[in-house]
C-alpha cells in the first residue's frame, strides 16, 4: 500500500508506471477475502488509485471490469 500511495513520486522519476496489484495476496488480507478470483472489487480500487497517482499502465485479469470502472471514472471526473 505504501507504494500505491507514493506513487506518484514513482511517476515524476519520468518514466511509465506499470501497476499489477490484480488479485494480490495484499488485497485478500485488507479486505477479508480469501479467493483471489473474488478480489475484483478490491483490485479495482487499487488501480483505479494508482491511475489518479500517475500510473500510465495496469496489468489486471479482468479486462471488462477493469475497461468499465476506467471509463465510469473518467466520466465522473468530468462532473
Amino acid at each position: 500500500m505504501a507504494l500505491v500511495r507514493r506513487l506518484d513520486e514513482l511517476v515524476a522519476l519520468g518514466h511509465p508506471v506499470l501497476l499489477g496489484a490484480s488479485r494480490k495476496r495484499f488485497i485478500g488480507v485488507l479486505a477479508g477475502v480469501e479467493r483471489p478470483d473474488d478480489r475484483v472489487a478490491g483490485t479495482l480500487a487499487v488501480h483505479l488509485a494508482g491511475v489518479q497517482r500517475g500510473a500510465r499502465l495496469l496489468r489486471v485479469h479482468d479486462v471488462a471490469a477493469h475497461r468499465q470502472a476506467l471509463a465510469m471514472w473518467r466520466h465522473v471526473g468530468r462532473c
